[in-house]
């Protein structure tokens, strides 16, 4: 009787354990399938927040971080938070690698994007503007400073050798030839049209001549123009992120990253002045 019983109760026992085994599977396939669909838990989207609070060049800006950044798009998405006057020739090299961004992208204008700061603002999803900023400023300059008569009243005089005609073009120690004046006039206005070419794909412009003629313009104007899409505080860019990434505020982390190079006062009190007057005359700062 005893071992009848012990037989029952092993054939219960299997097939309950069957029965069990069989029943968390299923909860566990179901769950897995469910989880695909629904996280009651989800993880927070990643945004990186790009500070841009100086001159764009390599001198002032960890340039290459910022590519390695646009180029890797380990984010969810991305901020540009600047307050810049502009740039140099840098700024093509950046541009570049913005066009190629997938990710939803904001510019959030904290005081200034004007010159090759619009230039890489121009080209996220959607700009939005601090009231006191100023935007535009669109195109490219070049200056030449010229020491040739000032260096003949002081009674020096310089003899320039060189191996080709247009070697020393810019050197302030010398006269610019017609020739060379045409060159410089036509490699800035090719830089200024790349500029205009690139914010006309992006941005539908109102009032063409008057918005890309070179001006600047207060965030009032500047949204008339479509310069600009909004005008609004930082929290409203988060906002705006949020809206493109279909989720709030609370559920994004913001990661601020700034690429201002610290400088020492080593630097300061080097004699970089000179060296860019005399020993290094002949480069030419093209400014976007």
């Amino acid at each position: 009787m005893i071992n009848k019983f012990f037989m029952i109760f092993r054939k219960i026992s299997r097939r309950t354990v069957l029965i069990f085994s069989i029943l968390l599977i299923s909860i566990g396939i179901l769950a897995l399938f469910l989880s695909n669909y629904y996280n009651p838990f989800p993880s927070k989207k990643k945004v990186v927040v790009i500070n841009l609070n100086s001159m764009i060049s390599y001198d002032n800006i960890d340039i290459n971080k910022l590519i390695s950044i646009l180029k890797d798009q380990k984010y969810d998405g991305i901020i540009f938070k600047i307050d810049s006057p502009g740039g140099d020739l840098s700024i093509l090299r950046i541009v570049e690698y913005a066009k190629n961004i997938s990710k939803p992208s904001v510019c959030y204008i904290d005081g200034q994007a004007t010159s090759a700061a619009y230039w890489l603002c121009s080209q996220t999803n959607y700009i939005i503007a601090r009231k006191d900023s100023i935007v535009g400023n669109i195109g490219a300059y070049a200056i030449i400073i010229t020491y040739v008569d000032l260096l003949k009243k002081l009674g020096i005089n310089v003899t320039i050798f060189k191996a080709t005609p247009h070697k020393t073009i810019g050197a302030p120690l010398e006269y610019l030839t017609d020739e060379e004046k045409s060159f410089l006039n036509y490699t800035v206005t090719y830089l200024g049209n790349q500029f205009i070419r690139d914010v006309l794909s992006k941005r539908n412009i109102k009032n063409e001549s008057f918005a890309l003629s070179g001006y600047w313009f207060i965030a009032d104007f500047a949204k008339e123009l479509n310069l600009i899409d909004s005008i609004g505080e930082f929290e409203d860019a988060k906002k705006v992120m949020a809206n493109m990434l279909n989720t709030t505020v609370d559920n994004i982390e913001f990661y601020e990253i700034n690429l201002k190079k610290e400088r020492t006062i080593f630097d300061y009190l080097s004699f970089s002045l000179l060296k860019n007057l005399m020993l290094n005359p002949y480069e030419i700062k093209i400014i976007l």
